[in-house]
């Protein structure tokens, strides 16, 4: 079966490229995992993931079409970067031992019959010797393609590495797949198995879930297997599909879990820029929502929401009795929320002290409520002057 059908010229190129380096060097070189998964589906692959039971370096520097890498040495793995703008990743073929359930394994080298039987689902399990030009197929990958079938390679699978249970539900959703060893994952889940993976490795594979198009499908599975508790009511709700980390900061207002939140606050995966808004919408949504609830003009709702950031505001625009809210503040107040200046209003008044930063919060508040931008003189600044004087004192 030759799976070059399901790449590309330029891949098609970049492989041939790797495959005459191996030759030249007599080293077997198969493609791994996905890419001939997909390619037996007849669907446009993500990544290209290529094993060698070599150094990566033994070859590189053959390669005629490339135009960079990178080589990482603890795993003896490289990214290939080519001219045509293709990229491989180039792996040498290892096997793995848990010493502990959970823990990322030791690694070593070894043959390509031992990375197969590292990976996770029998379908994923297959190779492709880009050299002799036929599969391997050591655990029916392909008769479980056919047959719609998730499957492990072995019984201890989720047990060693419980992010495996995520991927099942996956690819079970992307591929429209059975899992038919899912009734361990209740047991496993109730032994409290997400627990000996990292916070880290734990929201990675949920904000991955969330790069899917079928992503909401897949966070009911979750739900239904008892890894994470969700609200539906608002989930997949006002969202672009397009956008993984607008569908993941909308997960994280549905949820319901502890375990979630608390990984949430914890984990350093996600980065700054969507992290922090999470991490404070954990920790004071309850503060937030109440003061919106209350808020009785456009001055309240600005003090509320000052500062915030556009994911800290998305994360609060899925609640239905806030939402117009957020949506004023977005559209219409924030345009107003620039005052004078505090030397301005020194010149205007002749005088200094406390009574500056309240004419400052007076002016703010007329301008916000009015939906103005109001400059005022010494003929007008009495009003100011009357107001805190009688109303806000």
């Amino acid at each position: 079966m030759n799976i070059y059908k399901g790449f590309n010229e330029n891949e098609i190129s970049a492989l041939e490229d790797i495959k005459n380096a191996c030759i030249c060097k007599k080293i077997k070189a198969y493609i791994i995992g996905g890419a001939v998964r997909d390619s037996i589906l007849k669907v446009k692959t993500k990544d290209i993931d290529l094993c060698i039971e070599e150094n990566p370096l033994s070859i590189i520097k053959s390669l005629k079409s490339l135009k960079d890498y990178v080589y990482y040495e603890k795993f003896q793995t490289a990214t290939l970067y080519f001219n045509n703008n293709v990229n491989v990743d180039l792996i040498r073929c290892r096997k793995e031992t848990y010493l502990q359930d959970g823990m990322l394994p030791i690694v070593e080298p070894a043959t390509i019959v031992d990375d197969i039987y590292r990976r996770d689902f029998t379908v994923n399990a297959l190779a492709y010797d880009i050299i002799e030009d036929e599969i391997i197929d050591i655990y029916e990958g392909i008769n479980n393609i056919n047959n719609k079938i998730i499957k492990s390679i072995h019984k201890n699978s989720y047990k060693e590495d419980c992010t495996r249970i995520f991927r099942a539900i996956k690819y079970s959703v992307r591929y429209d797949f059975k899992i038919v060893d899912d009734f361990i994952f209740e047991e496993l889940i109730e032994k409290n198995i997400l627990d000996t993976i990292s916070v880290e490795r734990y929201v990675k594979e949920l904000y991955l879930i969330c790069g899917e198009d079928k992503w909401v499908e897949m966070l009911r599975k979750c739900c239904k297997y008892g890894i994470i508790a969700l609200d539906f009511n608002a989930l997949g709700k006002n969202v672009l599909n397009s956008n993984q980390n607008e569908k993941f900061l909308n997960m994280i207002y549905c949820s319901k879990d502890k375990r979630l939140n608390k990984a949430l606050i914890k984990n350093s995966f996600l980065n700054k820029e969507l992290l922090n808004p999470i991490r404070k919408f954990v920790l004071n949504r309850k503060k937030v929502e109440e003061g919106l609830l209350k808020a009785q003009n456009n001055y309240d709702i600005y003090v509320v929401l000052k500062g915030m950031t556009k994911y800290e505001l998305m994360l609060f625009s899925w609640n239905k009795n806030i939402e117009y809210k957020i949506h004023n503040y977005v559209n219409n107040i924030v345009k107003f929320h620039k005052v004078m200046g505090g030397e301005e209003i020194k010149k205007i008044i002749q005088s200094d002290g406390k009574i500056i930063g309240v004419i400052k919060e007076n002016i703010l508040r007329r301008n916000l409520n009015m939906l103005i931008n109001f400059n005022y003189s010494t003929k007008n600044m009495g009003e100011i002057l009357y107001d805190i004087e009688h109303k806000y004192r």
